[in-house]
């Protein structure tokens, strides 16, 4: 079985935008992937290399390799040969050994590491969040000196309903408004590859497809900030999250021209949060949830935001946020709120940080907190687990069935 990722080229869209386009085939399947920039970036997109398109079917070949053991993957147009070297050697050996989906895949493809033009700008994803807001707060000051941020990224992938949905455009512009706030430039990408491989941006593959986005632009980026999820002393292998091994795929995926690192992994949640509640932005657009149907951020009822909350209340803070949180909410239903982060207190290190700084400081939760913790443990089944995640093996499986 063979995974053709076919010769990269440049195309003009009908709204004048760019795209970097490559046409996909495995077995009866096929796709016309690309990753869309305004026409001022033309000259950052990368058709000389295939780098953009193998990370991100990266963990489609090798989910689709437990059925096809002998899945090859042959790319028309060159790859790095630093990249070639890094995931031949290390990172699909490694991941084939650590992650219970993912089977050996081999490469098939010339490589290359003639330099390529580069404006060497700086780059960071802008998501909103927590561990995007401590990237772009640390580092797009003059004290960050060469390795100052440049520019901040926006990843249209239509994961909120479609491109153009209200919620998209609303995360959109708040992106852009985040990085006028920060000081820095501003361009947004996107592109069709998270609904046509994986009908989702599921936790497995999110670093996938960003860092191999930022790889089709490595023609305007020699540093990329991706932004850690956790620290250092979290770091594992896990099925439902490739964010524990993001520092591995960091380091494999950078390349003769471009060098990812893992900002983030130095610091904790919390930690990100003391460093960063007082900068501006942040407290004006902090965003760590959105749905298909809800424009402007932030529900306010979400794992996300309660725990999001929660933080900002052990931090002493939270009442710095009321422009993007429900405060009064949070405090009057402990039993909703506090209840939650008890219940995962247990096996989430992120909520058992939250109980010990709250605690630490003199504080005692109240009553209803436990009581409510109890009916969310019985009303999922007797666990703490959401039952009702969607498996990205699962999803990627049903399209296999169908080579």
């Amino acid at each position: 079985m063979r995974l053709v990722i076919g010769k990269c080229t440049l195309q003009r869209a009908e709204t004048g935008k760019v795209r970097l386009c490559s046409a996909v085939a495995l077995g009866r399947k096929s796709w016309n992937l690309f990753f869309e920039v305004d026409k001022e970036y033309e000259d950052a997109l990368c058709a000389e290399r295939a780098d953009a398109f193998l990370i991100t079917l990266l963990p489609l070949a090798m989910m689709a390799a437990r059925e096809y053991p002998d899945l090859e993957i042959c790319a028309e147009s060159s790859v790095s040969r630093k990249l070639y070297h890094q995931l031949v050697n290390y990172y699909i050996p490694i991941l084939s050994r650590n992650v219970s989906y993912y089977r050996p895949v081999k490469i098939q493809a010339e490589t290359d590491s003639a330099p390529l033009p580069c404006r060497h700008a700086v780059g960071t994803g802008i998501s909103g969040g927590v561990d995007s807001s401590y990237t772009i707060a640390k580092y797009a000051c003059p004290d960050a000196g060469s390795y100052r941020l440049t520019h901040g990224i926006f990843f249209n992938a239509g994961i909120y309903g479609g491109y153009d949905s209200p919620a998209e455009k609303s995360l959109e512009a708040k992106a852009e408004a985040i990085a006028r706030d920060a000081g820095i430039g501003y361009l947004c990408v996107k592109t069709n590859t998270v609904l046509e491989l994986y009908k989702g941006a599921h936790a497995p593959i999110v670093p996938f497809v960003f860092m191999g986005a930022v790889l089709g632009l490595q023609k305007l980026f020699s540093v990329y900030y991706y932004s850690s999820g956790y620290s250092s002393d979290e770091i594992h292998f896990a099925d439902e999250d490739a964010a524990g091994y993001d520092w591995l795929s960091a380091e494999c995926f950078s390349n003769e021209r471009l060098q990812f690192y893992l900002s983030g992994m130095e610091a904790s949640r919390m930690q990100k949060l003391e460093y960063m509640k007082d900068v501006s932005f942040v407290r004006k657009y902090l965003t760590v949830c959105l749905k298909a149907d809800q424009e402007n951020g932030n529900c306010g009822r979400c794992a996300k935001c309660t725990r999001t909350m929660a933080e900002l209340e052990a931090l002493g803070c939270l009442d710095g946020f009321r422009g993007v949180f429900d405060v009064d909410a949070f405090r009057n239903d402990p039993a909703y709120y506090w209840g939650f982060v008890l219940l995962k207190g247990r096996r989430d290190h992120f909520c058992a940080d939250i109980l010990e700084k709250y605690r630490a400081s003199g504080r005692k939760l109240p009553r209803a907190a436990y009581a409510g913790a109890l009916k969310k443990w019985i009303k999922r089944g007797f666990t703490t687990e959401n039952k009702a995640r969607i498996k990205v093996e699962e999803v990627v499986a049903d399209e296999i069935r169908e080579l």
